[in-house]
């Protein structure tokens, strides 16, 4: 299964984003960036919600258990439409 950090550093990572640039945007600190995508903390429902806005997906994937598989392919269609 794949755990809300891991969601997320696969999101950062497929659109080149630090954890300072994710923390400025979300206007929260590099460290709450660290901390969620270590599993450490979970960020608030109003955080999470600028999250998905921020990514364009959907609070469900974030939150949702799912297998690496999905999130490849997810990933993958992600790319796929940045390219169009």
């Amino acid at each position: 299964m794949t755990s809300f950090g891991e969601k997320l550093r696969e999101l950062m990572k497929s659109n080149n984003m630090t954890q300072k640039e994710l923390a400025d945007k979300l206007n929260v600190k590099r460290g709450s960036v660290s901390n969620w995508i270590t599993n450490r903390r979970c960020p608030d429902a109003e955080t999470i919600v600028r999250i998905a806005d921020n990514f364009d997906v959907t609070v469900d994937f974030l939150l949702k258990d799912t297998n690496s598989n999905e999130l490849m392919k997810i990933k993958n269609d992600i790319n796929e439409m940045k390219n169009l």
